[in-house]
């Protein structure tokens, strides 16, 4: 029976995140960029009007070649897709001042009618598709996407879309996706929309503590207490992440209270289930007379939560960066560092399928993984004691106890023998892990 050293000694999973494999992953994740960015570039759409004229450029649903369409475009998809394109030109997050993100091309021809940075032209030609400026989850996402090269920072001068999406509230307590003659606005359609609305907000410190919206926290506060076990994963995540990013002047006990229980949720969930990132969850969401949706994905999304949780429990850090794992494994398979010929492709979820919104949250989570290594990578290991420490302190133990059972051995030779054989095999099975440990440093660090 052949006997596998690798199973026997098998490092435990929160010692195997040490620093020299986090620097791996981040290496990874920076090399994972390269295809992502490439494939959003090479799968643009041009927009064509009705008189056979252009306006520049735009994105689609997917970017795979299965399912892109060289005619279909929308502004989930081309706001995803610069939002893309920003974080990958910013991946460090010092340089915001130094590139602008609508310099570069393709970004540099997309219209201002497709993305615009001011009110919406209220004659805008129905090929433009006008009517989604009054879709205030397709206006969430155009908030998102606007002062793309100031990712993390706080934008004080509101982008006019701000005021856009506020207006298209419900009331005080936040939005619906429902149009205004809808008589089943106020009760329906609220959850996905609020959540997503207050977490676009992050980045705009005066929209968050607006009045017009000042009950809103408090409603998707108490929807998490009252639905948290019931509530879908990706809906729950995406709720605790936009509580999260509540200003101070808003965190209410009631606030505080609820992102606890979607937390603890959140992290039974995770310890129960496999890590599956190909998953994306289907929410779809009414416009009256017809419907629309996203997806969103439960893995990707509840690791941008861990890691946004300052000192987060140990398994719900081990989760979040074998997630991180996975999406890079996902968008390089093989051996990408020595191949350097594999086709690019993007993060690829269910039947080969690339979706844009999917590329725009994955190079979140790798960017802030990258944020998080760079900054605080200590904080990032759900171990602090090292294995090789662990290593040496059982051999430390291990020799004192040879040294012990040697010394008794001499004056007894009875039970101290049977100490002397424990000591020298506890010493043995130490070092063997120690040899192992120093030949997988030695595989890693050589050139």
């Amino acid at each position: 029976m052949r006997i596998d050293q690798g199973r026997l000694l098998k490092v435990p999973a929160a010692f195997r995140w040490r620093a020299r494999k986090l620097n791996e992953l981040d290496g990874r994740a920076f090399v994972a960029r390269s295809p992502v960015r490439k494939q959003v570039k090479a799968q643009k759409v041009l927009v064509r009007t009705a008189a056979g004229g252009t306006r520049g450029y735009a994105w689609g649903q997917f970017l795979d070649p299965e399912h892109h369409s060289p005619q279909q475009w929308g502004r989930f998809g081309t706001t995803a897709a610069i939002q893309v394109l920003a974080m990958e030109l910013h991946w460090s997050g010092r340089d915001s001042s130094q590139h602008r993100i609508k310099d570069t091309y393709p970004v540099s021809l997309v219209n201002e009618d497709i993305v615009p940075t001011a009110h919406p032209d209220p004659n805008m030609p129905k090929e433009l598709k006008p009517e989604d400026f009054t879709d205030p989850m397709k206006v969430a996402f155009l908030v998102d996407a606007a002062e793309p090269d100031r990712c993390d920072e706080w934008v004080h001068d509101q982008p006019a879309l701000v005021d856009v999406l506020i207006k298209l509230r419900v009331d005080g307590n936040g939005w619906s996706t429902r149009p205004d003659d809808d008589e089943e606005r106020q009760e329906k359609d609220r959850l996905l929309i609020t959540a997503y609305a207050l977490y676009v907000l992050r980045r705009f410190p005066t929209a968050q503590t607006s009045p017009d919206i000042g009950g809103a926290w408090a409603w998707l506060a108490q929807e998490v207490i009252d639905r948290y076990l019931s509530m879908g994963e990706d809906l729950l995540a995406l709720s605790c992440l936009a509580l999260h990013h509540a200003p101070q002047a808003v965190t209410t006990d009631a606030v505080q209270d609820a992102l606890h229980k979607g937390l603890d949720e959140l992290y039974e969930w995770t310890q129960r289930s496999p890590v599956l990132v190909t998953r994306a969850y289907f929410n779809c969401y009414s416009r009256g007379a017809h419907s629309d949706y996203i997806f969103l994905n439960p893995e990707i999304l509840c690791a941008l939560l861990f890691l946004a949780i300052n000192k987060a429990p140990r398994k719900a850090l081990m989760f979040a960066l074998e997630v991180v794992q996975s999406v890079v494994e996902n968008i390089l398979p093989g051996d990408e560092l020595t191949d350097h010929h594999w086709a690019a492709h993007g993060f690829t979820i269910q039947r080969g399928m690339e979706g844009t919104v999917d590329q725009m949250w994955t190079m979140r989570l790798l960017r802030t993984f990258h944020l998080a290594v760079d900054d605080h990578p200590h904080d990032l290991r759900p171990s602090h004691i090292s294995w090789p420490t662990l290593n040496l302190t059982v051999m430390t133990i291990s020799a004192i106890a040879l040294v012990l059972g040697a010394t008794s051995t001499l004056i007894e030779h009875t039970a101290a023998s049977i100490a002397f054989g424990v000591g020298c095999g506890t010493f043995s099975v130490s070092l063997g892990a120690m040899l192992l440990d120093l030949r997988e440093r030695m595989r890693y660090d050589r050139w």
